[in-house]
């Protein structure tokens, strides 16, 4: 389907490494095929539920419903298989970066091409990776 919209519509991919509901590959897959300007950064020692509010407790939740369920879902993977993959939060970063991560990108997205603001397009266009490692925040830029 091709859009006949005149203007460059930015976009901001947010991804998790680990993600094993949405893995990262259909992300970057997703964003290639995303008109310019598209990015993606993904959080390090991160799964699906770390875009989510009280991330340890939802992670932990839904990693261990694999024994509540019985069989896959119509079509799709087979969720019992998907939640047995998910690595136990001990193994992940806390919720707390992974809010960081998400508000930081996230404002900086918006302000920079809403509200033209040259100080968050000058954060967005930085090295984001350095300037995140030295919070401890693990990412990457695709």
């Amino acid at each position: 389907l091709e859009l006949n919209w005149p203007h460059p519509v930015p976009t901001l991919y947010l991804a998790a490494e680990h993600d094993t509901l949405c893995p990262l590959d259909g992300i970057r897959e997703l964003c290639d095929r995303t008109r310019d300007p598209s990015r993606l950064v993904s959080l390090g020692s991160a799964d699906h539920m770390h875009f989510s509010d009280r991330v340890e407790e939802a992670h932990e939740l839904f990693r261990n419903m694999g024994s509540m369920i019985s069989g896959g879902m119509r079509g799709g993977p087979d969720i019992v298989s998907v939640l047995e993959h998910m690595k136990p939060m001990t193994e992940l970063i806390s919720g707390e970066i992974a809010c960081l991560f998400t508000r930081s990108l996230g404002l900086a997205h918006m302000d920079a091409h809403l509200q033209k603001d040259a100080r968050a397009s000058g954060f967005l266009e930085s090295d984001l990776p350095s300037l995140f490692s030295e919070r401890g925040i693990p990412i990457s830029v695709d």
